[in-house]
């Protein structure tokens, strides 16, 4: 269960325990180095394939609406996983992304998405705003968050307000 508006938590837990059940009360609950310790879980040398499996993990629950510590948990976690691979090699982690939550398909037959995309896609929003995100991905996200896509076909608030938020940005 995710919980969006909670503003301060005294339960404390293991990276592990958040892996497991991740959720915005357990990231909270991690503490104030909350974004290194998940980021730190990606070890030295992650392959785009890795960091976009933890984002859509920790992104899980997002909604867009968390405020107080949630949101700037949320928010700075995020920016812990994503900023220094986008800013090195920016098109294959947007398409590891995009081939989590069911945009691209992936090469790897067996491979299985996150069966959550709407967290992920909501994040998304708050990504491509910040100037981590490469200026030159904005044209291919928008390329597929304008196309048909099953995923997208069913939420189609989440594609119209990231559409928006790619539009005001570029």
């Amino acid at each position: 269960m995710c919980c969006t508006k909670i503003l301060h938590c005294s339960l404390q837990i293991t990276i592990e325990e958040y892996i497991a059940r991740p959720s915005g009360e357990n990231l909270v609950a991690l503490g104030s180095r909350r974004a290194q310790t998940i980021a730190k879980t990606l070890g030295s040398n992650p392959s785009p394939d890795d960091i976009a499996s933890l984002y859509c993990k920790v992104t899980s629950c997002y909604t867009g609406e968390e405020y107080g510590s949630m949101k700037k948990a949320l928010e700075d976690t995020i920016d812990s996983i994503l900023k220094q691979p986008f800013e090195s090699n920016s098109s294959a982690l947007l398409n590891a992304i995009l081939v989590q939550v069911g945009l691209i398909k992936s090469e790897n037959k067996a491979f299985k998405g996150v069966k959550e995309v709407d967290g992920p896609l909501m994040a998304l929003e708050y990504v491509v705003k910040r100037p981590y995100f490469p200026r030159e991905a904005e044209g291919i996200l928008i390329a597929f968050i304008d196309k048909p896509s099953p995923v997208l076909d069913k939420r189609v608030s989440v594609r119209d307000k990231l559409l928006r938020a790619l539009m005001s940005v570029c």
